[in-house]
């Protein structure tokens, strides 16, 4: 339909209509305790999953306006990015900036998370580099999942699931 979606600083999900020109705040709200904004969207359908700086994982129906709270996949702040897989499963990195990102899936039919663990490239004794930061994700068409470092000298890494 064209509508875009983002948050407010409280909370509240904001939509924009490109038919109307206007920005609407809904009654839709985020989960979360404190000043929480969405950090990461993936359109799965006519759903959107998102995740927030709280690191809560929800799922939005733009249809009907309900918010969804899946949870949080670990206890640390901030989903840093979503990315829809081939599998059907739902993968997030997660992590403030005091330690190392993880990389996490939720199975959208079984309704759980399971933390895969840190990202690495692993090519003893070439090289061994562990990433940090990441801030980019997404899906490419043969099912391998891209993760774009964030940090200085950032790398890309990829996963295959």
């Amino acid at each position: 339909s064209g509508q875009v979606y983002t948050s407010t600083d409280d909370g509240h999900l904001l939509r924009f209509d490109p038919a109307k020109g206007e920005l609407e705040t809904l009654k839709a709200t985020l989960p979360g305790e404190a000043m929480q904004v969405v950090e990461a969207w993936v359109k799965d359908g006519e759903m959107l999953y998102g995740g927030t700086s709280e690191g809560f994982v929800f799922r939005f129906s733009p249809g009907t306006g309900e918010v969804d709270n899946l949870g949080k996949p670990m206890i640390s702040q901030r989903i840093r990015g979503l990315t829809l897989g081939n599998d059907r499963m739902l993968y997030g990195l997660a992590g403030d900036r005091s330690l190392p990102n993880l990389l996490f899936r939720y199975d959208t039919q079984k309704r759980r998370f399971d933390v895969l663990g840190g990202v690495a490239a692993d090519r003893s004794p070439q090289y061994l580099w562990r990433g940090q930061q990441f801030d980019a994700m997404v899906t490419g068409a043969d099912g391998t999942i891209f993760m774009g470092e964030s940090d200085r000298g950032g790398h890309l890494f990829f996963y295959i699931p």
